[in-house]
């Protein structure tokens, strides 16, 4: 699904402002979220709520806001107040406030206590980032009317677990981030990453290779060796090319060594 079609339906719903600046720091959001640093994440997710507590106070007082000067308090008891005739004002304004409250008390959060070795930190992180996308899918669920099909296929998209040595853009493109890694493994990568059956074209178009020959080729033989399922629609990577991508191309790697690389 291609993401302007998510931006003009959330956009009939709030300020088109606001949900480009939603977009933009959610995409910011997965980037920085490989880095595991705490203070980055913190930041780019409480900028996140008060994106999103200041599209909810427009949702639902249909006043414009000024997203220099986002009032997250205020929004977000506002919207707490708002009468719940239905269920979706049951998730919008009860239960994704609670979420929002959480995740900035996380980001305001100096000093923790440490239990035994373990970094809460860690848990702080993973907590912050799931719980925005928990929120982000929540809003494309409740306001995108589109193919059913397409709809949950690109959530399953943000939802999956991140790939490190894959960057995924906010135009749907993607960009393996190992320059000498092997073209099956790059070919695997992307219909991992995907999780949906794609054509030749839209590899050619994602792998920016000139010879889609090679593509052409390299999905027979991944074929031939059940890596790969290829038909008239396209190429859908088999549980064995998914077991193959999880122990041999992805383990292989360390996010450490790709974050340095592409400095």
């Amino acid at each position: 699904m291609d993401i302007n079609i998510i931006r003009s339906k959330l956009g009939e719903k709030i300020d088109d402002g606001l949900v480009i600046e939603i977009i933009k720091e959610f995409f910011e959001l997965k980037k920085v979220f490989l880095t595991k640093d705490r203070t980055k994440v913190g930041i780019v997710s409480g900028r996140f709520c008060e994106l999103i507590a200041a599209a909810l106070y427009n949702y639902y007082n249909h006043q414009p806001v000024d997203i220099n000067n986002i009032k997250f308090d205020y929004f977000v008891n506002n919207i707490q107040n708002i009468t719940k005739r239905t269920a979706e004002d049951e998730l919008l304004s009860l239960n994704i406030p609670l979420y929002l409250k959480s995740i900035y008390s996380l980001r305001s959060k100096r000093r923790i206590a440490h239990i035994k070795k373990f970094d809460p930190n860690v848990f702080d992180i993973n907590l912050m980032h799931d719980s925005c996308t928990w929120i982000f899918c929540q809003l494309i669920l409740l306001w995108v009317d589109n193919n059913e099909k397409e709809l949950y296929e690109y959530l399953d998209s943000l939802i999956e677990k991140e790939i490190p040595i894959i960057q995924e853009f906010e135009d749907g493109s993607i960009i393996v981030l190992k320059k000498d890694i092997d073209f099956k493994d790059e070919l695997l990568l992307i219909l991992y990453k995907s999780s949906k059956r794609l054509t030749n074209k839209e590899l050619k178009q994602i792998i920016k290779t000139q010879y889609s020959s090679k593509i052409t080729t390299y999905l027979r033989l991944l074929n031939k060796d059940k890596l790969v399922h290829n038909n008239s629609n396209g190429s859908l990577i088999t549980k064995l090319g998914i077991y193959y991508v999880e122990k041999e191309v992805i383990n292989t790697h360390k996010t450490e060594e790709i974050l340095v690389e592409t400095k």
